[in-house]
């Protein structure tokens, strides 16, 4: 599944580009997907807090402050 997250107000993460065909449920973990090869994939990174739809928030596992490496995909034509 490729999602792309956005910070909101507090610790949440918002999840954008989300097929209709995804199921989501509260509680499940999301990974990282090993594209690159830079991070392995199967990573535990955050938690389904909400869903609703294709509004679906998450928790990272880790404060934003301790990331070491993130991966920006620029979506402008």
């Amino acid at each position: 599944r490729a999602i792309i997250g956005k910070g909101t107000e507090g610790a949440s993460l918002q999840l954008f580009y989300v097929s209709r065909d995804n199921q989501f449920s509260q509680g499940e973990r999301l990974v990282t997907s090993g594209d690159g090869g830079t991070i392995a994939p199967g990573i535990p990174v955050a938690r389904i807090d909400y869903v609703n739809g294709t509004n679906i928030h998450a928790t990272p596992f880790t404060h934003h402050r301790d990331v070491e490496y993130v991966m920006i995909l620029d979506q402008t034509p």
